[in-house]
């Protein structure tokens, strides 16, 4: 004669299971909508004259970093969500892909590294702050609020980053600052009304 299974047991072992999938998939798209709307409110809020400044991440940094984020919870997303079996054919392969993306992505990441560094007139700011990347190209420019207008845009040479590293001069002449970087590339800047400070 054979052992008679509780259904209700069965039921509840099932249930317990499906718990921990339920709230990865829910946490997981409640991430995936937060970084899609960081990543569309960059695209919206970031012009091509200005970038998106927090702190020391520029805009495209940040999106970045939520677009990563985003992909990770999108990958969890789909292999956690409950769904039919079928499901099944279409998650694996997505899943593969985003984790592939993924890799890439992170690999990539150092390469979004942003520098911000306040150009400096005989030890007093100039208004003027310069937003270096890792590549060796970047911007002068003047920041309003989070928002930074670009004035400037230069390219240094070997991958350099004269502004953070201190290698660049900047000396005022009548109505212009001229700044001199790369042992004699250099331009010139109409002078900033904000009075100068430490």
């Amino acid at each position: 004669m054979s052992p008679v299974v509780d259904d209700s047991v069965v039921e509840d072992t099932y249930r317990r299971k499906r718990v921990p999938r339920t709230y990865a998939a829910l946490i997981s798209g409640v991430v995936l909508l937060v970084c899609a709307g960081a990543v569309a409110a960059y695209l919206i809020l970031g012009p091509w004259s200005s970038t998106l400044l927090i702190g020391s991440a520029s805009g495209f940094q940040i999106g970045y970093v939520a677009g990563v984020t985003g992909l990770v919870a999108f990958t969890v997303f789909v292999l956690t969500v409950s769904a039919k079996r079928c499901w099944l054919v279409v998650a694996i392969p997505l899943g593969i892909t985003a984790t592939a993306i993924l890799v890439l992505a992170m690999i990539l990441l150092p390469l979004t590294e942003t520098k911000v560094t306040p150009i400096l007139v005989d030890g007093y700011s100039s208004g003027y702050i310069a937003v270096e990347e890792s590549n060796g190209s970047g911007f002068v420019g003047v920041q309003d609020g989070l928002h930074v207008l670009s004035i400037h845009q230069y390219r240094a040479d070997d991958f350099g980053t004269p502004f953070s590293n201190g290698t660049y001069r900047a000396v005022m002449r009548g109505d212009e600052i001229d700044v001199a970087y790369d042992g004699g590339r250099g331009f010139s800047l109409p002078a900033h009304s904000a009075p100068p400070c430490r």
